[in-house]
């Protein structure tokens, strides 16, 4: 990749004293690709030890580190959930979802990519059934432990460990919720002072 142009923005920042940048490079090669890299800096020494630069705003660091935590211990817990799963229940899962019409399997796991159409023929391609369980199912986030529960609820499996592990995630997930408020709302944007184009090339990045 080619660097083709720089632009940068410059913001004023919180305590108004200095200003923070966003400074976004733009790279293409030779087929007219483009991929762009972002680099935000608060040049302030007032603000660049409690806030961080987000996007086009900054956000104090405390509250930022507070939402990590607070989705590091629902991803960790939806890992947990997944795996007991798969330990448990994973053959019977798979029975059930096979054995329905591909259309309840599709909206039983409220999938909106790909298409019904797609998804019909990924299943009919070879271990299409196997890997669609598998892809759809991937990570460790709410939307995959929603399809797995939703799935053992069809299969008539209950278990109370899962049981006590779904209301803690509730517990966990509303801890999120609020840390997320709370940082959306302290996200602070400064008045644009200058937007310029540069087309030095940043080698250091």
């Amino acid at each position: 990749m080619e660097h083709s142009e720089t632009e940068v923005s410059e913001y004023d920042c919180a305590c108004g004293a200095g200003n923070y940048t966003i400074s976004k490079y733009k790279y293409r090669d030779d087929y007219s690709s483009e991929e762009i890299k972002t680099v935000s800096l608060i040049n302030c020494s007032t603000c660049k030890d409690d806030y961080l630069a987000a996007d086009q705003y900054i956000v104090p660091k405390q509250l930022d580190q507070i939402l990590s935590e607070a989705t590091a211990e629902v991803n960790n817990l939806c890992q947990v959930i997944k795996e007991y799963s798969f330990a448990h229940y994973k053959k019977d899962m798979i029975h059930y979802v096979t054995s329905i019409p591909v259309t309840r399997w599709y909206a039983l796991w409220q999938i909106i990519s790909p298409s019904i159409q797609t998804f019909r023929k990924d299943l009919k391609m070879l271990n299409g059934q196997a890997n669609a369980f598998e892809y759809h199912l991937m990570g460790n986030h709410e939307n995959t432990i929603k399809r797995i529960i939703a799935t053992l609820e069809k299969c008539g499996i209950e278990d109370s460990k899962l049981s006590q592990w779904i209301s803690d995630l509730g517990v966990l997930t509303h801890k999120e919720t609020q840390a997320k408020n709370e940082r959306n709302k302290a996200l602070f944007k400064g008045k644009l002072n200058k937007k310029y184009v540069t087309y030095e090339d940043p080698y250091w990045i």
